[in-house]
């Protein structure tokens, strides 16, 4: 919270202003690769990416703040391993990309 209080207001307040302005849906849609969201219980809501209707499939991670890959390193690297042996198992482009 100091940081957040030592940064200027014009940053703070645009910020804030870009992240409720942008819609994710249309990049989600587009994208046409394996999704995963690893989510905390807190990022459970209506607005949530998972949410959204761009069906990322999503597992929920349990005792972490914010920064899930920083507080469980171990677990998330094993969420993210298991995700993508899930793709190379199945046979599943990681995106349009790899496709062509």
């Amino acid at each position: 919270m100091a940081d957040l209080r030592a940064a200027p207001k014009e940053t703070v307040v645009g910020s804030f202003r870009a992240h409720s302005e942008y819609d994710p849906l249309p990049a989600l849609q587009r994208y046409g690769g394996p999704k995963l969201s690893v989510i905390t219980p807190v990022n459970d809501a209506p607005f949530g990416l998972h949410n959204l209707g761009a069906d990322p499939s999503h597992t929920t991670f349990t005792g972490t703040g914010h920064w899930l890959q920083m507080d469980k390193p171990e677990e998330f690297n094993r969420i993210l391993d298991e995700f993508l042996a899930r793709i190379e198992a199945s046979g599943t482009p990681r995106s349009r990309e790899s496709r062509r």
